[in-house]
């Protein structure tokens, strides 16, 4: 089904979202070839990145790497035309076989070397190295992807932040560090101890912690390859041990040569890799277990894949350990015949979060009918995305699926879409997922320089006629008490709206709340006060408050209804305070004399 046009490019469907733009399946109308196209909005994004990034790949021409075709501007969008690649990708493998034989695994880390052998030489470090990068096309051909961190080695950064934590190397830790080559060789050594072993080599109890992984690369030492498996090569275990030095200068200085000595592990006579881009028989590529079905879900994030098409950015990824297939990634039932057509409905048909910020949660129910579904016939929830998770992960009955989103693991705001799949043997629904991320909400230090005074302000009133209440006596005090405490909470309902503008914490929201409902107290009393003990001073300020309290309603309904413009009631706050506050000082000073 078609999703509309973009200049030349048919879109066919949603691949996924991640921090760097929405990718799609597109047909190219010209050429009449199937691509990737990733589309970023300028507006919401670094133009000058992504051309970067187009440029970068464009090169880089490798049969082991990912190629990129074109980029355009197209109404406003940056648009990357990229290599469709059918087939899966080394962290889908892992998860479904938990480890890889060793020949298998040298031969697809060789291709990796040799694409960034490619990439090094142009001066060009991949900065994210990781399974979910490596692509293992239908054809047995390894391709690496996703430049879209890389950077120039003559400048010898990036520092602190790139990549996956799991797979950064100590010196993309440290702020006065600098990536280079040799970091991107130790996330190969990092990726071939998982492929070897099914276990990463650095473990921490707080993934997202990036000074526990810090700590952890730099203290502890990888379990030998021997406890994992039997017979294996001694040349083996040196080369991890020396892809995973610490000291950078100790590992090895460039991706030629942590190749050759893969190579000569193989035995060289034996297996050319010349014919590694040849369509010929590999074990890693042959089919696995039915996981998944044939009509495969967009899966969104950062690692996006779709038929075997990678995409990815370097938001910091958390992946559990690989474990054997799970019922969470549809285990398919097989050897069923002749069963019953499940009919599945689900309310509602979709699921869309409009606002949530980075590092906040939530959840949506979704209920799920079910018709002819029973024990023997499941209906299994197929979900991808990181973010994202569903309970339960198998229906027998209608029941009401929890769907959680979980931004913790997300780095970059933005739109991120994705899907759960409710499949069975023989029929299956797809619920969209989209949720509109938000920046992260801003901390009492990124707003304590407006907050602090602008709670001032708002006290400021109350507290002008309380101390000079000695100077005035008992009736001025009991006619500018009234107009104080609804000048209070006038400033301070204002505070409380514009933190709801602001999405501060709900420390700011709670403190400006209390000050304005002490304030809206204090009058309260004075009239109880003035309507019991007949105090005719009291009375003439009540008088002249209720005539503000209209005015002053009016106001905060306006702010209301358009508090997401906080910038603006900021500066009307600061007005009115400034006009209000010298007023009211005015009046107290002519009194006095």
């Amino acid at each position: 089904m078609s999703l509309g046009m973009l200049g030349k490019y048919e879109k066919l469907d949603v691949l996924g979202n991640g921090a760097t733009g929405i990718v799609y399946l597109a047909k190219d109308t010209l050429l009449n070839r199937q691509v990737a196209i990733k589309e970023v909005d300028v507006h919401t994004g670094d133009e000058l990145r992504y051309l970067e990034e187009a440029r970068l790949l464009d090169r880089l021409h490798h049969p082991n790497i990912v190629r990129i075709h074109g980029v355009d501007r197209i109404g406003g969008k940056i648009v990357i035309d990229m290599e469709y690649v059918r087939g899966s990708n080394l962290q889908q493998i892992l998860r479904t076989r938990g480890k890889l034989p060793i020949r298998d695994s040298l031969e697809i880390i060789v291709q990796v070397l040799d694409a960034l052998t490619c990439a090094h030489d142009q001066h060009i470090i991949h900065r994210d190295i990781k399974p979910g990068n490596i692509l293992i096309s239908d054809d047995g051909n390894v391709k690496l992807a996703d430049f879209g961190q890389a950077d120039i080695l003559a400048t010898n950064a990036y520092a602190f932040g790139a990549g996956t934590y799991a797979y950064m190397a100590p010196e993309d830790f440290a702020p006065e560090g600098r990536s280079d080559a040799q970091s991107d060789l130790w996330a190969v050594g990092v990726t071939l101890y998982e492929m070897l072993t099914g276990q990463r080599p650095f473990y921490v109890s707080n993934p997202r912690n990036p000074f526990a992984w810090k700590q952890s690369v730099e203290e502890s030492m990888p379990t030998p390859l021997s406890e994992y498996i039997t017979d294996v090569p001694q040349d083996l275990q040196d080369a991890l041990t020396k892809s995973l030095n610490p000291n950078k200068e100790d590992r090895f200085q460039s991706a030629s040569e942590f190749r050759r000595t893969l190579i000569n592990i193989l035995d060289p006579a034996s297996f050319s890799f010349s014919s590694g881009h040849e369509n010929m028989e590999r074990s890693w590529v042959s089919p696995p277990p039915r996981i998944v079905s044939s009509q495969t879900m967009p899966i969104t994030g950062d690692n996006l894949v779709r038929n075997g098409l990678q995409l990815v950015s370097a938001t910091p990824e958390i992946i559990s350990p690989p474990v054997q297939p799970s019922m969470n990634r549809l285990q398919g039932v097989n050897g069923k015949q002749n069963l019953p057509t499940i009919r599945v409905s689900t309310q509602p048909s979709e699921v869309v979060v409009d606002r949530l910020r980075l590092g906040d949660s939530t959840e949506r129910k979704v209920k799920v009918k079910l018709r002819n579904a029973d024990a023997n016939s499941p209906v299994f929830v197929k979900y991808n995305a990181e973010w994202l998770s569903v309970t339960p992960e198998i229906l027998t009955s209608t029941d009401t699926l929890i769907v959680s989103i979980d931004t913790e693991t997300l780095q970059y705001e933005g739109l991120r879409q994705t899907a759960i799949t409710l499949e069975s043997p023989n029929s299956s629904v797809v619920i969209p997922v989209h949720a509109n991320i938000l920046p992260s909400r801003p901390s009492f230090n990124m707003i304590a320089h407006w907050y602090i005074p602008a709670m001032a302000m708002s006290i400021l009133p109350m507290l002008i006629v309380a101390f000079c209440s000695p100077f005035l006596g008992t009736a001025e005090t009991g006619r500018l008490a009234p107009v104080a405490a609804v000048l209070s909470t006038w400033l301070a309902t204002q505070v409380l709206l514009i933190c709801f503008g602001v999405d501060s914490g709900p420390v700011e929201k709670i403190a400006s709340g209390v000050l304005g409902m002490a304030s809206l107290s204090a009058f309260i009393t004075m009239v109880y006060i003035s309507g019991t003990k007949h105090s005719p001073h009291l009375a003439e300020g009540i008088n002249v408050a209720g005539t503000m309290v209209v005015l002053l309603i009016l106001t905060s309904l306006l702010q209301l209804f358009t508090f997401r413009a906080w910038k603006f009631w900021l500066f009307i706050l600061i007005c009115s305070s400034m006009l209000s506050d010298g007023s009211l000082f005015g009046i107290v000073m002519s009194l006095k004399h």
